[in-house]
């Protein structure tokens, strides 16, 4: 029998996680970072024995004010084409305390 840990009510193979010498108890509430990247791209994997597909990871920064911003332009949600198009045009109220 595998190795699995339950995370978000989904039983997580941590096999290969554990054949590399890594603990179970350093998998419970955690994913995989390559995945995660891929599934916020459009390319997560779904699991054909369990329906299972990767949730998305959305990396911020502290800076939340781009998010505030495209947040009002685009209250549904934003494409990456919208997201480089905003972070490309000009800034709009410049802080005249940083350089250019």
């Amino acid at each position: 029998m595998s190795a699995v840990t339950l995370v978000n009510a989904e039983l997580r193979p941590v096999h290969m996680y554990l054949r590399k010498g890594g603990e179970a108890a350093d998998t419970e509430n955690r994913t995989c970072l390559c995945n995660a990247l891929l599934a916020s791209a459009g390319l997560g994997q779904t699991r054909r024995a369990t329906g299972y597909t990767e949730d998305p990871l959305v990396t911020l920064g502290s800076n939340l004010d781009g998010v505030r911003a495209m947040l009002q332009d685009h209250p549904q949600g934003w494409s990456a084409a919208q997201a480089v198009t905003w972070l490309l045009a000009p800034d709009p109220d410049p802080d005249p305390g940083q350089s250019a």
